[in-house]
């Protein structure tokens, strides 16, 4: 590989271990929040702004473990964070690996984490309630899987080979893992304006907008 190829591949890397970081401290901090609220009720943490604007009112109900999606004895229902501790643990090993099958597979992870990033937002929407920790990692998400994607991308054999043909087949791509990867922030972008189509109401409900 020439060492623009190189280049490209340490830049997109640096671009997702720093995404994984931000997702795992996140992450961290959901779980810590979550053991502290079951532990003690009264607990208050800083993600908790109003009513409306909390991270703990989501967090507690059974849409915070397994996503809502397992029974309450299934061994797959544990807390969210704990599975986002372990996606973006397993991203940032995977994308470490100079190997193509290993980047399509990261990339497929990532399409499935922005999947769940859009039930999840439906989820706050039926909720009526904004998760500020929540949208950081949904954010996180949707920039992880572009990175993931040219990352895939660069590992093409032969697209960084210098040649005309490869330089053409790779701005193609590039304009390709581009679109794709501006698809789910409209997506992402079109739910939050469902959870926000009251947002007047929510906000003089929220506390912020009464006199």
């Amino acid at each position: 590989m020439t060492a623009a190829g190189n280049y490209a591949l340490q830049k997109f890397n640096a671009g997702i271990i720093f995404a994984c970081v931000l997702g795992l401290v996140f992450s961290y901090y959901a779980y810590t929040v979550e053991v502290k609220k079951e532990q003690n009720d009264s607990y208050q943490p800083l993600c908790d702004i109003s009513e409306h604007i909390s991270c703990t009112k989501v967090f507690m109900t059974e849409y915070g473990k397994g996503f809502g999606l397992f029974p309450k004895d299934s061994v797959f229902n544990i807390s969210n964070p704990i599975y986002g501790l372990m996606f973006y643990t397993l991203i940032t090993i995977l994308s470490m690996i100079n190997n193509y099958t290993f980047s399509a597979a990261t990339v497929i992870l990532g399409i499935i984490s922005n999947i769940l990033s859009i039930y999840l937002i439906h989820i706050l929407y039926l909720q009526r309630d904004i998760c500020v920790v929540c949208i950081s990692m949904y954010i996180i998400n949707v920039l992880n899987k572009s990175l993931l994607l040219r990352l895939m991308l660069a590992r093409i054999p032969g697209l960084f080979n210098g040649g005309v043909s490869s330089r053409r087949l790779r701005c193609k791509l590039e304009v390709y893992g581009t679109r794709i990867g501006a698809s789910t922030p409209f997506l992402l972008a079109s739910t939050l304006k469902l959870l926000l189509r009251d947002s007047d109401d929510l906000y003089v409900r929220s506390g912020f907008g009464g006199a």
